[in-house]
């Protein structure tokens, strides 16, 4: 979620840098319109622009690990978005539920809430989490060009308070700030060691001790950022709108890696040669359009093993459902044995685009944490009459299967 932010921080920009209301008619209306009209990336698929422009765009935002090797990470998400100003800091980087980008039609962010989920998993003794932020430069608009700091703490519940409460530093009701023309906070590896260079403006979070113990395999999500978290948010925003950096300080002698989201990994050479066949179908639900891609990977049918799925997938997803590049829920490979495709399960990969439907069709489909899907006749409906038929009629699909028994 808070790299979510940083997207939605720098397409605001664009916009504002141009003088346009985001919420007015004269803003993009989608992300996908966004993206084509400030980054010329077509169609929302980083695949369509080159890799030395994807390491461009990366520079606009980073995901940067520090701290302990051994135990939990403390995680920075910098960017040079739109920021913004100390004043705004309680309306904006520290509200609640106010929705405040619900009229603005090319971001993701919508609920106010995606910026306070990281706490449960932050320091287990104080839920740390560390705000800077500076309203861009380049937006002229601004009225501040000072720096804003707070601190945001969960404290545990006390006296006749039943549940814990979360409190920013804001000393007299007023949000600290400084002066500064820029900080020095943006990693750059270099064989072994780090600089650090100026960041003049946009938004700083730092998560401290971050707990990945709710992973599949916190050990490896503990360990080097540009492996094991590059493979699990490859999935988690396999449609990324914009790439980012991933740098880990804890270990220099690492490079720096762009974030490769598994639209861009399937498109590469290296996937095209682990795929054994593929091909798209678009459901229809109500009128409404869900263009699909399935994926059956290769299998060593002399050894049993996998050749290809578990370099995409690392946590047995079966079927992703997708929102502007975010997965917003999913089910799990045992999917594919319950409709008798037990052979083909750990093969089979599905990506189903819920981009272009109504509103309405979201709300039917999605928990509003936009993490799992809700149990509707509508899921119950697209899942059982829709879904399963493009996958059993697929005579590709059988052929392999019968091969494989």
């Amino acid at each position: 979620e808070k790299i979510i932010n940083s997207i939605d921080a720098e397409l605001t920009k664009e916009c504002l840098k141009r003088d346009i209301d985001p919420t007015s008619k004269e803003a993009p209306q989608t992300m996908r319109d966004a993206q084509i009209d400030y980054f010329n990336i077509y169609d929302g698929n980083l695949s369509n622009i080159t890799p030395s422009e994807r390491n461009k765009l990366s520079q606009n935002i980073h995901l940067v690990a520090s701290g302990y090797k051994s135990k939990n990470p403390c995680l920075a998400i910098i960017d040079k978005g739109e920021g913004q100003e100390p004043e705004e800091f309680s309306k904006t980087l520290l509200s609640l539920n106010q929705s405040l980008k619900q009229k603005v039609q090319f971001v993701q962010g919508k609920h106010g809430m995606g910026g306070t989920g990281v706490i449960s998993y932050c320091s287990e003794k104080h839920r740390f989490q560390l705000i800077i932020s500076k309203k861009n430069n380049e937006i002229a608009s601004r009225s501040s060009d000072e720096w804003g700091v707070t601190v945001i703490r969960r404290f545990s519940a006390e006296g006749n308070e039943r549940i814990s409460t979360l409190r920013y530093l804001a000393p007299d009701n007023n949000i600290l700030s400084f002066k500064a023309d820029e900080l020095n906070v943006i990693p750059k590896l270099n064989k072994g060691s780090y600089d650090l260079l100026p960041l003049d403006s946009g938004t700083i979070v730092k998560l401290y001790d971050y707990n990945f113990s709710s992973e599949r395999f916190p050990g490896r999500a503990r360990g080097r950022l540009t492996r094991h978290i590059q493979d699990r948010l490859s999935t988690k925003l396999p449609g990324a709108a914009l790439p980012f950096f991933l740098s880990d300080l804890r270990y220099p002698e690492e490079t720096q890696r762009v974030f490769a989201p598994l639209q861009v990994r399937l498109d590469s050479d290296t996937a095209k040669e682990l795929i054994e066949h593929e091909f798209t179908s678009t459901i229809m639900v109500k009128d409404q359009k869900f263009p699909c891609r399935i994926l059956l990977f290769k299998k060593n049918l002399a050894k049993g093993d996998d050749q290809g799925k578990r370099t995409y997938a690392r946590d047995y997803e079966g079927v992703l459902f997708t929102l502007n590049g975010q997965t917003h829920g999913d089910l799990q490979e045992t999917f594919f044995t319950e409709i008798g495709y037990k052979d083909l399960k750990e093969s089979l990969l599905v990506l189903i685009d819920c981009t272009k439907v109504s509103i309405n069709m979201k709300e039917e489909l999605f928990m509003s944490s936009r993490d799992r899907l809700k149990k509707t006749e509508t899921t119950t409906d697209f899942i059982q009459n829709k879904l399963i038929p493009v996958l059993k009629d697929d005579p590709t699909l059988k052929e392999a299967l019968n091969r494989r028994i």
